[in-house]
This record gives C-alpha cells, sequence and structure tokens, in this order.
C-alpha cells in the first residue's frame, strides 16, 4: 500500500505472485507474508524463500516495513474503535471484537442479531476499504473460535459465517490443518490417528485424544474440532502476566550489526514501555529473546531492584540481555550464528507503589502528602466548628425552655411566643 500511494504506477502486489520476507539476492529467510496468487500456487507462510522461488522462479519478493506495519495497525484499530470499544488485539493485523452493544446501530425493528451482524461487518470492511486503502476479512459467531475460523475462509475482502449450527457443514469437512490452533505436528498426529477432517477429529473419543496429547492439548482439540470455544473478549491487558513486542528482521543480525540491533531493539522497548505506562504498570523483569538462523528461540531475562516503565531503561535492559546472549566467546554470534527475530518482554508487572523513588518522585509524594494534611485540618476544623454551634445551640434551647416552659423550642422548630 505505501509503494502504491508513494508510485500509483507500481505493481499491485497483492494482485501478482509476490511475497514479504527474506532476501532475493541471498535466497534465505523464510516467507512472512503472501498474496493470494502465490498461495495458489502452493507457497505458504513459514516456507523458505529458496523452496518459495522454486516454485514461482519469477516471485516478487519485498523486505517488511515495519514501521508502515504498526502505523496501518495503529489506524485500522482506531478506526474498529468507532464499530465497537470492546476490543482485544490479537495480532498486528487482527482482533476481535464484541458487537453486542452495536444492535442500536445496525439492527432493524423485528431483526435478529444474526441478520444485523452480517450487515455491520460488510460496513466494516467497506469503511476500512474506503478510509485506509485496504481490504479485510470480518468473520462472525458466537464465540472467538468460530468467529477467527470464519475470517480464514475465502479472501479477500468477505464476510463469512460460521455459527454452531454451521459446523458441520462449513468446518468440519476443512483438513485438520486448518484446526485453529493445530500446528502441523498435531495434524500430523491427528492424521496417524485416522483423522484427516476436523470432522473426523471431533468424533474421536476425547480419551484418546487425550493420551496422545496430553490432558489439555487433548480436550483442547476435542472441544475446539466441536466448534466450542471461549467468548469472552479481553480488552485489558492490567490483568495480563507480560507484555511483549518481536519483530523478523529485515537482514539476519551478527556481531558487526551492533546500530541495526540497537534500532530494533529500541523501537521494541518504545513499543513495550507505551503499553506499560497506558496501563499505568512497572516490569520488574526485562526479557529479550533471539531467534537464531537454525530457528531456534533463546531468551535471557533480567530483574531489576526497581521495576520500571520507561522507554530507556526498558531498552538498556534489553540491549544488556541481547549482547549476553549473543556477544562474548560463549554467545550465539561466536558460534557463527545470527539472528533473525528480536523480541522484548516486561514481566512481574505491578503497580510501582514498591518501587524505590527517586529525588523527583520523593518531592512529589511529600507535596501530595502535605496538600493531604492540609485538606485534613480543613475540615477537622469545619466539624469542630459545626460541633460548637451545636453545642450553643442546645445550650440556648435549654435556657429558653427553662425560661418560658418546656417545648418552647424543639428540633426543627422556631421559637414562638403567644403572649
Amino acid at each position: 500500500m505505501k509503494k502504491l500511494r508513494e508510485n500509483p504506477h507500481s505493481p499491485d502486489l497483492r494482485l501478482i505472485p509476490s511475497i514479504i520476507g527474506g532476501d532475493e539476492k541471498k535466497r534465505h529467510g523464510i516467507v512472512t507474508a503472501k498474496s493470494l496468487p502465490a498461495k495458489k500456487m502452493g507457497i505458504h507462510t513459514a516456507m523458505t524463500v529458496a523452496e518459495a522461488l522454486r516454485i514461482c522462479p519469477n516471485l516478487v519478493i519485498e523486505p517488511p516495513d515495519f514501521e508502515t506495519y504498526h502505523e496501518e495497525s495503529e489506524r485500522l484499530m482506531e478506526l474498529l474503535r468507532e464499530f465497537s470499544p470492546v476490543q482485544e488485539q490479537l495480532s498486528i493485523d487482527e482482533c476481535y471484537l464484541d458487537m453486542t452493544d452495536a444492535a442500536g446501530r445496525f439492527a432493524r425493528a423485528g431483526e435478529s442479531s444474526r441478520t444485523w451482524s452480517v450487515r455491520a461487518a460488510d460496513e466494516i470492511r467497506r469503511s476500512v476499504r474506503e478510509t485506509l486503502g485496504f481490504t479485510v476479512n470480518v468473520g462472525i459467531s458466537t464465540n472467538r473460535l468460530l468467529a477467527k475460523m470464519a475470517s480464514d475462509f475465502a479472501k479477500p475482502d468477505k464476510t463469512h459465517t460460521l455459527f454452531p449450527e454451521e459446523v458441520p457443514k462449513k468446518m468440519w469437512p476443512l483438513p485438520v490443518e486448518s484446526l485453529y490452533g493445530a500446528g502441523p505436528s498435531t495434524a500430523q498426529q491427528l492424521r496417524r490417528l485416522g483423522a484427516s477432517t476436523i470432522g473426523q477429529a471431533a468424533a474421536m473419543d476425547v480419551e484418546v485424544l487425550k493420551a496422545s496429547f496430553g490432558v489439555k492439548g487433548g480436550i483442547y482439540i476435542y472441544e475446539s474440532a466441536n466448534g466450542r470455544g471461549s467468548d469472552i473478549i479481553h480488552t485489558d491487558d492490567r490483568d495480563a502476566l507480560s507484555m511483549s513486542a518481536e519483530t523478523t528482521v529485515p537482514s539476519d543480525l551478527g556481531p558487526g550489526d551492533e546500530a541495526q540491533a540497537k534500532e530494533v531493539i529500541r523501537r521494541l522497548s518504545e513499543r513495550v514501555s507505551a503499553r506499560l505506562r497506558q496501563e499505568g504498570v512497572f516490569a520488574q523483569t526485562i526479557t529479550v529473546t533471539v531467534k537464531t538462523d537454525d530457528f531456534r528461540r533463546h531468551s535471557r531475562s533480567l530483574s531489576l531492584k526497581d521495576p520500571v516503565n520507561d522507554t530507556d531503561a526498558v531498552c538498556r535492559v534489553a540491549l544488556e540481555g541481547y549482547w549476553q546472549m549473543c556477544g562474548g566467546d560463549d554467545g550465539y554470534f561466536h558460534a557463527g550464528q545470527k539472528v533473525r527475530l528480536v523480541g522484548v518482554g516486561a514481566t512481574k508487572l505491578s503497580d510501582g507503589r514498591f518501587r524505590q523513588m527517586s529525588l523527583t518522585d520523593l518531592a512529589q509524594q511529600i507535596e501530595e502528602e502535605e496538600e493531604q494534611n492540609r485538606r485534613r485540618r480543613q475540615e477537622e476544623q469545619r466539624q469542630a466548628k459545626r460541633r460548637d454551634k451545636q453545642a450553643k445551640l442546645e445550650k440556648m434551647s435549654r435556657e429558653l425552655n427553662a425560661r418560658f416552659g418546656d417545648g418552647t423550642v424543639v428540633r426543627g422548630s422556631t421559637i414562638k411566643n403567644d403572649k
């Protein structure tokens, strides 16, 4: 989209066999995104660039543009908030929306929620296309699993429903590889057990699945294959155990790429720390993750004496962890490996109430405490005056009743003299 905006005459990558990721000249790296024409040729995400080029020698390869991705993602999420504030972002280009409260905007008299929700989805697609210049698929259902599955049906720019009663017709005939959450090894094991479709997995004995995939894994496969999943939209990250961001770098990082590594980690640290500040929390532990060119993930966590949420502190600790892992005589660079993915995470989150304060923090706290004490003294003075006034009124009432007779003055009345 960025290239088309800059040069309307450049080819639209969505309409030709193209991929994002890897390095065409070095013929290494993996496919991180592919166009529909490339998908139809058999190219898929996570395939190596070399394999993709063997399938399509004329394949157009473009490097990732993370800055643009991040900007467009923010624009998309902001637009979607106009349709529903109850939103959970699943990835840079996916999110769940709870449209329950949108009935007043889209529903017509006597219309079912399933009817108006399709019209709302079509309006979302139109708005994204006309406002942002790209297309989205929308999946509709009563739970997260089925909505996600529906969104992956035929593309582009489509609305799909997958309600529970539609599962046998729309979902069960699909290959087990299409089941959300079932990776290649899980699908392979299901096929060995005789389940090549989602419907066959749904019909399996759950005890057999638990024996093959563990209790949690077996139950997940059985429940999800039968279309059952959570309908809860998690809108608040403050209850999460961690906040993180990661990215596949445009070209593999080695020992001489210090500036590039610092730039990537700085950008990731900005994203993580911004979320920490937005939620009003601090992180006690910072974790840096790398994926080396043998596709193995490694991480290093560093705990801090005082929790932080500012970018400089997060970046400083993340860089320290990065070089501890990758530099030195026992680092991955020394072993001849390079880094293709970098991640920064923040864990052990708290509200910072036990954080060691700086002089500025201390001065602010003292000022706040003094203000609270001043207000408390003022309230105590008002209460004392009120009690003193009440005591004087009660004394006056007793004196008047003694002089003119009982009942001359009662609570809530005025003095009355008939003489």
